[in-house]
């Protein structure tokens, strides 16, 4: 909904419940991206980055990190620079309030047009087998 405009530097975290015995936690985050330079090695303009953070605070997964290799993502990594779409998919996570951190790296170019005075970027952000946290902002809501 736009409602979360980034600039260069700037996070949006967000608190999210798993209950236990929760068989998956899925989190998705996409951008839209200026068209870049069909000539350029990289085609992305700006770089929004996933990462999320498990209950103990010392387990972070990076978007798309692992998910070449198999269908649920894998501890550690870095954040993904290329992609405009990433997804952090664990199996059997752990009970407790997880961290969704979206972060806006680079912002070469407005991603969102309607905001002219300032070069930002605007996110969307999906999470499924968790509850907003009851702390956050419109929470709870189950998705």
């Amino acid at each position: 909904d736009q409602a979360t405009r980034l600039t260069v530097g700037q996070a949006a975290t967000y608190l999210v419940d798993v209950l236990p015995g929760e068989g998956e936690l899925k989190v998705t985050m996409v951008y839209p991206d200026p068209p870049g330079t069909t000539s350029a090695s990289l085609h992305r303009v700006n770089d929004v980055s996933l990462k999320v953070t498990a209950p103990d605070g010392t387990t972070t997964y990076h978007g798309n990190s692992g998910l070449l290799a198999g269908n649920y993502s894998t501890p550690g990594g870095s954040p993904n620079t290329i992609d405009t779409v990433e997804n952090v998919f664990l199996q059997n996570p752990l009970a407790g309030t997880w961290s969704v951190e979206v972060r806006a790296a680079e912002v070469n170019q407005d991603g969102y047009r309607t905001s002219r005075a300032i070069t930002d970027v605007v996110f969307s952000l999906v999470v499924t087998g968790a509850a907003l946290h009851v702390d956050a902002p419109g929470g709870p809501d189950r998705e």
